[in-house]
């Protein structure tokens, strides 16, 4: 789960401060929006692991993590004999889209099935059933049968790519640009926030 902690920064803001310390704080009531702002400027949008314009080192390490993974994921599979499920399932509550960028990366060293969860084109809807989905290699002519390997990544919290309609369902839809930072009316930062907290008598560790 902190696989991605390099590049995406956690919850923790200072000693005893979290994002959730402020949000449930009772000083902290008519700053919500100002709170809720900075986590998503500071934290989501780094979560669709869209590449930085200008090189950043902690997302090229990070990239690379995901994909040598991958990478030694399938070699396994590749190794098991033809009676046994060349499947593995990654099951992870992070809700970034690092997992899903490095499959790229993999795709274009190796051949497997990389499984979201979901199927379509332009409209690819989630459903669990899809995780027991197997694809084979058939050759020209019918000639041989060759299961691939398959990797299901499984959310457990969801993701920034998941999007629940009326229906209750969810479809999944990977952007290529990142969202737009929310400009605020204020020069002031978080850290300016918590600095202002933690120096009254109701301090936030209390």
């Amino acid at each position: 789960s902190g696989a991605s902690a390099s590049y995406i920064p956690t919850l923790w803001l200072a000693e005893n401060t979290t994002y959730e310390t402020l949000l449930t704080h009772e000083d902290c009531k008519d700053v919500k929006d100002f709170i809720l702002c900075s986590y998503f400027n500071k934290i989501i949008r780094k979560t669709f692991c869209i590449e930085p314009a200008l090189e950043n080192k902690k997302y090229t390490s990070t990239i690379a993590s995901y994909t040598n993974f991958l990478d030694e994921l399938v070699t396994l599979l590749e190794k098991k004999g033809s009676n046994q499920i060349r499947r593995a399932n990654i099951f992870t509550t992070n809700y970034d889209l690092f997992f899903e960028t490095a499959a790229d990366n993999a795709l274009s060293k190796k051949t497997f099935h990389f499984n979201d969860g979901a199927i379509g084109f332009k409209n690819r809807r989630l459903n669990i059933s899809n995780f027991h989905i197997t694809t084979w290699h058939q050759g020209t002519h019918d000639m041989y049968k060759h299961e691939l390997p398959t990797v299901n990544l499984i959310k457990m919290h969801g993701s920034v790519s998941w999007k629940r309609n009326e229906h209750e369902t969810i479809s999944i839809n990977y952007p290529i640009t990142s969202p737009e930072r929310i400009k605020l009316e204020t020069d002031k930062t978080i850290d300016d926030l918590v600095a202002t907290l933690n120096n009254t008598n109701d301090n936030l560790a209390n």
